[in-house]
């Protein structure tokens, strides 16, 4: 099968996260929507502040499809384990995010411009099934993570269906990129980061 690749275009008025809100579209102030995902406060003014005069990056996707962030949408889809968002807060309504073809590729993407990208992943680094086997040494850690630039944005929080584990919680991370830089990153044994975008 040919590789799967898009091109989505990250521009100044729309983007990954809401980047700088249109005029006709003004933002919500921090005080109409105070808390985000489970009552965690601060969840407005922060997508605020790390959206404030942001240029997104236009990216290349390999082995992925972009589909909207909603609540049901599934995000992975191999028979043995279907997952669904249930959480979203209410800062990243109206977005979309990449799925993989399969749920445990490495999610790869080429920087085509200077800007921001942001990135979601399941709080499980370096976990997430049994030890033993190849993908021990793909995946990272999140201060491996951390330590090559990315940002955690703590007051974002997503949350999926598989009840069976109490939910994988999903934490939002940002990076100022160049263009030309490519990236691989796998983070669990079995599910896929996803990158967010308008």
């Amino acid at each position: 099968m040919n590789t799967l690749r898009f091109l989505f275009l990250l521009l100044l008025t729309t983007g990954i996260v809401g980047a700088q809100v249109p005029t006709e579209t003004p933002a919500r102030p921090p005080a109409q929507n105070p808390a985000g995902p489970a009552g965690k406060p601060g969840a407005v003014a922060e997508i605020a502040a790390f959206n404030a005069g942001k240029i997104l990056a236009k990216l290349e996707v390999e082995d992925a499809t972009l589909k909207p962030l909603i609540k049901g949408e599934e995000i992975t889809g191999a028979p043995e384990m279907v997952n669904t968002w249930t959480t979203i807060p209410a800062s990243l309504q109206g977005l979309q995010f990449t799925k993989a073809a399969k749920m445990t590729l490495p999610l790869s993407f080429k920087v085509l411009t200077d800007g921001v990208v942001y990135m979601a992943c399941t709080s499980r680094f370096r976990n997430g099934g049994l030890s033993g086997g190849a993908w021990e040494k793909e995946v990272i850690s999140e201060e491996e993570l951390l330590k090559a630039g990315w940002k955690k944005h703590r007051a974002l929080e997503l949350k999926d269906s598989d009840e069976a584990k109490g939910h994988h919680v999903w934490w939002v991370y940002s990076r100022e990129c160049k263009a030309g830089e490519s990236f691989s990153y796998r983070t669990e044994k079995y599910i896929t980061p996803v990158l967010l975008a308008k």
